[in-house]
């Protein structure tokens, strides 16, 4: 399954959706739902889209913003649990993904917490 998604004006990622199951998988447990439930990671597509000259017209730097976007959302393509520096994976179970994000999120909550200023 792919993460298909587009850019706003300044790079962010929007309209997130989801490619590639037709709805006729047949299944009989949680656990085989979840193995057709992997997501390719969105780097994978992203390159290839670049080397198809999909970005070609993009300034540096708005197409350095998008890299580095794809770059942080790829980042949870990994299993936080592993020893020394994740690697990424190709594709991820999508609970694993959620945990990851919702793992980001809060990180992303305490930095803006510490970067608020205090009221007197």
């Amino acid at each position: 399954m792919d993460l298909l998604f587009d850019f706003d004006n300044h790079q962010g990622i929007i309209n997130v959706r989801f490619d590639g199951l037709i709805g006729l998988e047949r299944v009989t447990s949680v656990k085989e739902a979840l193995g057709l439930l992997k997501i390719r990671n969105p780097a994978i597509n992203f390159s290839k889209a670049a080397r198809g000259g999909a970005y070609d017209d993009m300034t540096d730097e708005a197409y350095k913003r998008m890299l580095d976007t794809v770059k942080f959302i790829s980042s949870m393509w990994c299993y936080m649990d592993e020893p020394g520096e994740a690697p990424q994976r190709s594709e991820m179970n999508a609970l694993m993904l959620l945990a990851n994000a919702i793992e980001a999120l809060s990180q992303f909550n305490v930095l803006y917490q510490m970067e608020e200023p205090q009221q007197p």
